[in-house]
């Protein structure tokens, strides 16, 4: 619950499969959008070298022991929708900030049927899957930390079935 508590504690996490981090707090922070405190990413180094999700390598480097992480069964949880929030305005801010970025936001409005929408939901989860296994065997060494926020949300009421029940 610690972790999902605020956004940059993940991008830390993740920036340290990047850079080569040797406590310079300060490095850190700066390499991160948007900004955070040297404290601030003090504070996550501390957090995650407690949660073990970060170990140093041979050459003294905080590294993550896994790629990717997944909030798994937690997703329904109010702190993760918090954190969900958060990832949101980062989105925003991303949208309006910096237009040299490599970045892509797409926004597709639909009707579906019920059967449509199981299918889309499917294959969201497929993707997520599929997104999550090309990071963990990527041969490459990572050089920058991507967030992918996917929505998929109902704007209009459903149709009531016979019986007057939705």
């Amino acid at each position: 619950y610690e972790f999902y508590r605020h956004w940059h504690h993940s991008t830390i996490f993740s920036l340290l499969d990047v850079v080569d981090f040797t406590d310079d707090y300060a490095a850190l922070a700066k390499r991160i959008f948007p900004p955070v405190s040297a404290a601030q990413a003090r504070t996550s180094i501390a957090l995650l070298k407690k949660l073990k999700l970060i170990a140093r390598d041979a050459r003294g480097a905080w590294k993550p022991v896994a790629r990717t992480l997944d909030a798994g069964s937690y997703v329904k949880n109010a702190l993760i929708t918090q954190y969900q929030l958060q990832c949101l305005e980062l989105s925003k801010r991303a949208m309006l900030l910096d237009h040299r970025a490599a970045r892509n936001f797409s926004t597709i409005t639909l009707s579906v049927s019920r059967k449509g929408h199981e299918l889309i939901e499917q294959k969201l989860q497929q993707f997520k899957a599929e997104v999550r296994a090309i990071a963990h065997r990527e041969k490459e060494p990572a050089d920058s930390v991507y967030q992918l926020n996917i929505q998929y949300f109902p704007q209009s009421l459903p149709q009531p079935r016979r019986g007057g029940k939705p």
